[in-house]
């Protein structure tokens, strides 16, 4: 759920939660968002963001973000540093003999991209993201038995998901008569562990008559180098006043 609220001189206002089911036991992670932009009429827009994710006895994401967009006629050129400070949870043996129950690591990144906007109905963008961990994570790789002693079950699921880059393409197609705009998109992924690669494709539509609702649907799915599949599934709903 997203609220769009409206500040003095142009500025937005983002806020935005939820909880989100998925893994084998079908885990519950709360998420939580604020970020204020600046005019998004003009030809230059920035904006700053928080963002939590937050798994009891698993994770804890607290990321710090910005982000700058410059329209030029029929390109969008865009960058996006992020701070990510991120808390992973050791097992109950752990805790319990070592008196040890987290472990902290920091992220420093960047995303930059560039779109195109001058074919009718179509929007293109190819973007790429990279991220610098303060912890060698490859250790986790080379000495796995030592990881599932040491890390709770949702902290070994976070830590194999945590990217070193990812190289994205997107295109979105927007009806002339309808409010309606669907997405495509592929991106390629290198993990942070050991640097394997996965492949990721999804499918977007959103529905925004241009008033206060608005409703984004988003499947897909994942597919690593060894050939294990993953599907995903969101719905997003915003008010905007």
């Amino acid at each position: 759920m997203g609220l769009d609220l409206p500040l003095p001189r142009g500025f937005r206002l983002q806020l935005g939660g939820g909880i989100t089911s998925g893994g084998v036991n079908m885990e519950d992670t709360a998420s939580l968002l604020v970020g204020v932009d600046s005019d998004p009429g003009r030809d230059f827009v920035a904006g700053i963001r928080y963002r939590l994710r937050e798994q009891e006895n698993a994770f804890r994401i607290e990321t710090a973000a910005a982000d700058f967009t410059l329209f030029l006629r029929e390109w969008m050129i865009f960058f996006a540093p992020r701070l990510r400070y991120i808390t992973l949870y050791t097992s109950e043996p752990v805790r319990r003999r070592r008196g040890v129950g987290e472990l902290e690591l920091e992220s420093q990144g960047m995303e930059f991209g560039a779109g195109y906007l001058g074919l009718a109905n179509w929007g293109i963008t190819v973007s790429y993201r990279f991220d610098d961990y303060s912890r060698d994570l490859s250790r986790m790789a080379r000495y796995p038995r030592l990881a599932e002693l040491l890390l709770s079950q949702g902290s070994l699921n976070l830590a194999w998901g945590l990217d070193r880059s990812q190289l994205r393409i997107d295109a979105s197609y927007y009806f002339e008569r309808l409010p309606l705009v669907l997405g495509i998109g592929a991106g390629r992924n290198s993990s942070a562990i050991d640097g394997s690669n996965y492949d990721t494709a999804s499918l977007q539509a959103r529905w925004d008559e241009g008033g206060s609702w608005g409703v984004e649907l988003e499947g897909g799915s994942t597919r690593s180098e060894g050939g294990y599949r993953s599907l995903f599934l969101a719905t997003i709903v915003s008010y905007r006043w």
